[in-house]
């Protein structure tokens, strides 16, 4: 049998004194010169606190410019279906609702609410359709239901209907109509 030596090449590393930092170039460190930062901060000043100043300018012409929205909400509450007086009689009947039914209760007057249909009958009754034409109702009701959100109030049986709009008058009108539709 025939061993074969194996060659090793051995790389030598410089040697690093960890006290120091390495060299970045002629005259360059890594080290940071808190004198010198301050001092070019300092020189440069007038440049800094001239864009700082447009900055703000801007942003409060922005703030200035954009169109204030309301949001007006009413407040419903909704009631389950009753159960009759002979119902109470028996502790469990087969009709009452457990808790998905009354999940699926709420959920789908939550919809209803949020409906299409309710939308025109809405806009119908404040008289925001341009015209009496099927589709001048439909495109109002559908810009209508853009700004109503319905959020319900956790563990209890209302619902807050919020209208943004930007005025605050047609945004409390259009809340409360939908509220009574």
């Amino acid at each position: 049998m025939q061993t074969q030596a194996i060659k090793t090449i051995e790389f030598e590393r410089p040697a690093m004194n960890p006290a120091s930092p390495p060299a970045l170039g002629p005259g360059l460190t890594a080290e940071f010169d808190l004198k010198y930062g301050l001092k070019l901060l300092w020189s440069h000043k007038a440049a800094i606190t001239a864009t700082a100043a447009l900055g703000l300018a801007l942003g409060f012409l922005i703030t200035y410019l954009e169109t204030p929205i309301y949001r007006s909400q009413a407040l419903v509450q909704i009631d389950p279906p009753g159960q009759n007086l002979s119902a109470l009689s028996n502790p469990y009947p087969a009709t009452a609702l457990n808790w998905f039914d009354h999940q699926n209760y709420y959920n789908t007057q939550y919809r209803i609410i949020h409906s299409k249909a309710l939308a025109e009958k809405v806009v119908y009754k404040l008289k925001l359709a341009p015209g009496a034409s099927a589709k001048g109702a439909a495109n109002a009701a559908a810009a209508f239901l853009g700004s109503v959100q319905v959020i319900p109030v956790p563990d209890t049986r209302l619902a807050q209907i919020a209208v943004t709009h930007e005025d605050p008058e047609k945004a409390a009108l259009w809340a409360n109509t939908l509220a009574e539709a």
